[in-house]
């Protein structure tokens, strides 16, 4: 029966059941002398005849799994070296030699098992199966008796096989049936055999994926339970008092292939098909589908794409972890009972046990609809019909929606900055006004921005307030962001605030790529070359500055980054409420993992010069960016965050490759890849300012009352200033200087009216701003207080 655990096979689960697709790794390892006198060598003709024993062993099992959809691939190395001679060693020695034949082959991790483990997942990745096998085949030729040291010659490890050359008196010409019998353990069958001095098979329990008795079991073996069969046991019963037990010649009790398999042994590989469908059982397995409701609902548009999830159930094994090697192999739809069309897979293709999907029908008519998604798996099965309904209206207004900043009635502003909005449901296009006096109405024009959800405005004047709205627009009618209401925000200085710091090479010289994207956004900036070396800027040099860019290019040398002394005097600089963007591919590999970074930066580890990632998606702060193609890759570093901070950028592999920190007083982002090998100048440009509009504002204060205020009123107003890009205010009161409870959101708003103030009480008093990146204190994080005194009043007097 189906369960819900996960499906695909992971890491150590290569062989759970015999169906699909097997990879077959054969390894003849080769003594060279450097440990052990080498008493044997391979020749090419013995060779190949281990090769086509192994191989006739694959093929008999297809021949007796015709259900199973059995097909085999091989990666076989001969001759890899080791210092031992394996059959002049012990079993309980294979780890010496195989360790070292692994390690030849590329296999270097700790432990001769993770060795095994990690070389049979590679082969099954780059053969694409299901399940894979790695069998040792150790010279005897010249051997006295084909054994090693221990008296073993064929054995399993559940995961890799190990047979000698001559399997004791087996021979080389039976080398198929060792094999198969191996084989079969590997994949979950019993031994039915009892050999005295050596092994006793069981008749009780659960074995294989399938949980099946060993019903075969050889008659009279271990009947004291002392684990062997010896001269104590009796031989009138059946193993561990089994008397159900049938008497089969079998592959796993006789040990040749031509002694076929019994039912038991079938059953415990998982060729049992209990509803005679000619699917077996763990292949019999049924996906699960879906689908993702679609919204709005009504909607204006009239081709709306479903998405959904598909995810194959595995059979419930009672003895193993659930697995599954049926993938999707297509999703369908249909609408309003027509013909079936097929969805597209998320990820380019229809090939993994769990999937996403996208359905979209051609144009629909107005009017409710239904859609029916249904899939399939690789054994044919058929998953559930997800359903969903629509009420499509083209003739619908564009939905509701707000703007997001900069936030209503910040200031500070640089005079060149950027316009954002949420999508609005059933909008085809956006227009945006800005003008320099307050009415709720457009002075100006309205500008399209087609489907983006943002605008670019230059030229603003310092120290200006603007108002600015947004509206949606589809063919049949207009929609106001907020409601209507019209936003405001109040432009710098325009003074200087951004400080470039090119810690290049100049081999090649990738300064443009920064001034370009800040000439293209119309801000100001200051450059400072260190030169290649640690000539940097310190403290006061930064002082002046609201935002610092430090880029190092392809140098690579010991003065790459930040040294020590910058560090210094960029950790005291950030303290007082700045920002710092540093993209750097060998800051790490040339300063290691410094106290800056973990401590500034908000780095936990670093994967120096991962180099394998082709593009990066923005994440955290960066959310919405990309994915962005890069030129270059080479050394590129893959950096984790600390418990602090967040990714903020993600590499087409899924990793982290930049991260981004919020302080609560300063924000850092440090990239582990060159910023100028975004491909496309505006996609660096969108990157760059997102950074720079999520920079904090340097602070902001509250305004009253003021800090030790003493009055009678139960009721009060707390007031503040605005925070440059704060998205909106949070604040807290309590009788500590702590928050104890939530902190209470204030919109966009920079006061609020406390009430139910209780007498002769002191309170203590926070705001902060929050914005994508997070939040900012007021007052340097620095609580303010004020005093509820004896209320005021007129005593009422009775004569």
């Amino acid at each position: 029966m189906p369960s819900r655990n996960a499906p695909a096979p992971g890491y150590t689960q290569v062989s759970a059941f015999m169906a699909g697709k097997v990879a077959v790794g054969i390894i003849l390892p080769e003594s060279n002398g450097a440990t052990d006198l080498s008493t044997e060598n391979w020749s090419a003709a013995r060779i190949n005849t281990v090769i086509s024993e192994i191989q006739a062993a694959m093929t008999w099992w297809n021949v007796q799994n015709p259900g199973g959809g059995l097909s085999f691939y091989y990666d076989i190395h001969t001759q890899v070296p080791t210092s031992y001679e394996p059959i002049s060693r012990s079993s309980n020695e294979d780890e010496r030699w195989m360790s070292q034949a692994l390690s030849s082959l590329g296999y270097t991790n700790p432990g001769w098992s993770t060795q095994a483990y990690d070389y049979i997942n590679a082969m099954r990745t780059n053969l694409g199966t299901d399940w894979c096998v790695l069998i040792f085949v150790v010279d005897s030729l010249n051997d006295a008796d084909g054994k090693f040291t221990d008296g073993y010659f064929g054995y399993t490890y559940g995961y890799t096989i190990v047979m000698t050359y001559d399997n004791d008196g087996w021979g080389i010409g039976n080398m198929d049936s060792v094999t198969a019998h191996e084989f079969a353990h590997n994949f979950g069958a019993a031994d039915e055999y009892c050999s005295p001095g050596y092994a006793c098979c069981y008749g009780s329990g659960q074995v294989g994926y399938l949980g099946i008795a060993n019903a075969n079991c050889e008659a009279g073996c271990d009947n004291n339970g002392n684990g062997v069969c010896d001269g104590n046991d009796s031989g009138s019963t059946n193993c561990n008092n089994c008397p159900t037990c049938v008497q089969v010649s079998c592959l796993m009790r006789n040990g040749s292939v031509s002694s076929g398999l019994d039912t038991p042994t079938r059953h415990q590989v998982g060729m049992r098909d209990t509803d005679g469908d000619g699917i077996q059982d763990p292949i019999d397995t049924i996906p699960a589908l879906t689908l993702t409701a679609y919204t709005p609902d009504p909607t204006s548009d009239n081709t709306p794409t479903w998405t959904g999830s598909i995810t194959d159930i595995p059979w419930d094994s009672p003895t193993y972890s659930d697995v599954s090697i049926n993938y999707i192999t297509a999703v369908r739809y249909r609408v309003d009972g027509g013909a079936w069309a097929d969805c597209a897979p998320g990820n380019g293709a229809f090939n993994e046990t769990t999937e996403t999907f996208s359905c979209t029908p051609a144009a629909l008519p107005d009017g409710t609809h239904t859609i029916e998604v249904q899939a399939t798996n690789r054994a044919g099965n058929l998953s559930n019909i997800a359903i969903d309904t629509l009420v499509v209206d083209t003739h619908l207004p564009p939905a509701g929606f707000q703007k997001t900043r900069p936030a209503n009635s910040g200031a500070g502003f640089s005079t060149h900055t950027h316009l954002w909005w949420e999508a609005s449901p059933d909008a085809a296009s956006y227009e945006f006004c800005i003008d320099t006096v307050n009415n709720t109405t457009c002075e100006g024009e309205w500008t399209s921005t087609g489907e983006a959800h943002h605008a670019e405005v230059n030229g603003l004047h310092p120290n200006t307030v603007y108002s600015w709205q947004v509206r949606a627009r589809n063919p049949n009618a207009c929609t106001s962001a907020d409601g209507g209401d019209w936003w405001s925000f109040t432009t710098g200085s325009g003074a200087v605030s951004i400080l470039l710091v090119d810690d290049d090479d100049n081999s090649p010289d990738v300064r443009s790529a920064y001034t370009g994207a800040l000439t293209a956004l119309n801000l100001p900036y200051h450059v400072w070359d260190t030169n290649r070396s640690d000539a940097e800027p310190g403290q006061a040099d930064l002082s002046d500055y609201k935002t610092a860019i430090w880029f190092t290019g392809e140098n690579w040398d010991g003065s790459t980054g930040p040294g020590l002394g910058g560090e210094a005097s960029l950790a005291a600089w950030l303290d007082t409420g700045k920002c710092l963007l540093i993209s750097s591919r060998d800051y790490y590999y040339n300063r290691g993992l410094t106290s800056f970074m973990a401590d500034y930066l908000g780095v936990a580890t670093v994967g120096g010069d991962a180099g394998n990632y082709t593009s990066v998606t923005g994440q955290g702060p960066f959310s919405g960016l990309g994915p962005y193609a890069l030129t270059s890759n080479t050394y590129a570093d893959t950096i984790n965050p600390s418990a602090g901070s967040v990714t903020g950028w993600r590499d087409n592999n899924g990793n982290s490759a930049g991260v981004a920190f919020d302080s609560s007083v300063y924000h850092t982002s440090f990239l582990g890849f060159q910023f100028e090998a975004i491909e496309n100048a505006a996609d660096r440009q969108a990157a760059l300012a997102r950074f720079l509009e999520s920079c904090p504002s340097g602070g902001f204060n509250k305004t009253s009352p003021s800090d030790g205020f003493v009055g009678n009123a139960t009721t009060m107003t707390i007031t503040w200033e605005a925070s440059s890009e704060a998205a909106g205010y949070e604040y807290c009161i309590n009788t500590s200087e702590t928050c104890n409870d939530e902190w209470t959101s204030a919109g966009t708003d920079t006061s609020t009216v406390l009430s139910g103030l209780s007498p002769l009480t002191t309170y203590y008093w926070q705001v902060r701003a929050r914005n994508a990146w997070g939040e900012i204190y007021s007052n340097s994080d620095t609580w303010w207080r004020f005093t509820v005194g004896i209320p005021l009043y007129l005593p009422l007097v009775v004569r």
